[in-house]
């Protein structure tokens, strides 16, 4: 796995981010106003998406926090708290392959019943940035335009050709490469990311403990009938496990991951998979690229969502099947993609092992909507510690599924 997508996984299944109070509060005394010092890094997603070059300097930033703001067990704000800012720096990519920057600065934290406080943080990492373009004062730059080793080999092969018009396309793609512009860098609504604070950041003091270990009231689980906790691929080969359980209607689903950013992929045509491979070997988005088949009790997936990067070849995404249609119950199958993996009939996606790490984001990510609510995490008997997909690629997991309430989202 990418180092920075390493980061932000263990960034967003923490439970809090915790602050060191000036000194311990005495039970029942007043909590002292929690300092968080100036380094911490806060979990963050993005509410709008940003391009260098067409969001100009001053243009407003919104995300929100993924972890709650904690100090001694209490919490000083809860996740999903709004932080804005404005764009500092932003430049699109130049000619002779000189790259693009965009750089943001986060000013005000929303605190509930105190309104916006200062704060001064900039961007620390982002999901799906390279190791590398993000400066120490969070200045993101795009991803260099060079010839690299293989675009260099073709000189030497177009200077040798007995033909001299080979010389002519090599020329002109080589001084193509050189001279074109670089990246811009972009960043997708939705996209995980991790704020550093800059300064130590003050918080009023909370007029009460909520203590973050509590935990609202757990929706009732309806009894689930007994089934096998994995999916399978074609020809009956084990496939992936399940790790999500949802309570919900259809409609519910789609408008919780639409809030979320998720999208509904495109369904199996020639068109579409020539339009993923050749976005796959360009290195290229490809928006609702088909997705995979698999199937739950010889039925193929009922719902199907993913989330796309800026490169086909790494996206989230999730299958679901309708486990019991009276009480509206779903399971569900979730893995990140994070490469290409070339067989030798076939070119199929690689996941990443850490499967846990998808069911916990697609946790964060629908409560960040307001339209679902975590319950339990439950084991499922008969899951898998580990094993092999129908692509044959491995896995570990914990054995759990996330159970997800999805219910009417709040009014925007």
């Amino acid at each position: 796995m990418h180092p920075n997508r390493l980061v932000l996984s263990a960034l967003l299944i923490c439970a809090a981010i915790s602050a060191e109070a000036q000194s311990p509060a005495p039970s029942g005394a007043e909590l002292a106003a929690p300092v968080f010092p100036a380094g911490t890094l806060v979990p963050i997603r993005f509410l709008n998406g940003l391009v260098a070059g067409r969001d100009s300097v001053g243009s407003p930033v919104l995300v929100q926090t993924l972890a709650a703001l904690v100090v001694d067990g209490c919490i000083a704000a809860p996740a999903f708290t709004e932080l804005s800012g404005r764009v500092t720096r932003s430049r699109s990519g130049k000619w002779f392959g000189q790259r693009g920057r965009l750089a943001l600065r986060f000013d005000s934290l929303r605190v509930k019943g105190t309104g916006w406080i200062p704060v001064d943080a900039v961007l620390d990492s982002l999901e799906f940035a390279r190791s590398g373009v993000i400066g120490s004062e969070g200045e993101l730059r795009g991803k260099s335009h060079t010839l690299g080793r293989r675009g260099l080999g073709l000189l030497p092969l177009a200077a040798a050709g007995d033909a001299p018009l080979a010389v002519i396309p090599a020329a002109m793609f080589a001084g193509w490469s050189l001279v074109r512009r670089g990246a811009r860098p972009v960043i997708l609504s939705g996209e995980a990311g991790a704020a550093r604070l800059r300064a130590p950041l003050r918080l009023p003091s909370p007029p009460q403990c909520q203590a973050a270990s509590s935990s609202s009231a757990l929706t009732r689980v309806p009894t689930l009938p007994s089934f096998i906790p994995r999916t399978e691929g074609r020809g009956g080969r084990s496939g992936d496990p399940v790790n999500l359980i949802v309570l919900g209607s259809s409609d519910a689903l789609d408008t919780a991951f639409a809030r979320a950013e998720w999208l509904i992929p495109q369904s199996h045509s020639a068109g579409h998979t020539l339009n993923e491979v050749a976005a796959a070997l360009l290195d290229r988005s490809s928006v609702r690229a088909p997705m995979s088949t698999q199937y739950f009790q010889g039925r193929a997936q009922d719902l199907a969502y993913e989330r796309p990067s800026a490169t086909v070849r790494i996206r989230h995404h999730a299958r679901l099947w309708l486990l019991d249609s009276t009480t509206a119950v779903w399971v569900g199958a979730a893995n990140q993609d994070i490469g290409l993996k070339v067989a030798p009939r076939h070119l199929t996606h690689r996941i990443s092992p850490q499967i846990d790490l998808e069911r916990d984001l697609i946790v964060r990510e629908l409560e960040s909507t307001g339209c679902a609510d975590l319950v339990a995490f439950d084991s499922l008997p008969g899951g898998p510690a580990a094993g092999r997909n129908a692509s044959d690629q491995r896995y570990i997991t914990d054995g759990r599924a996330a159970v997800i309430q999805v219910h009417g989202c709040p009014t925007r």
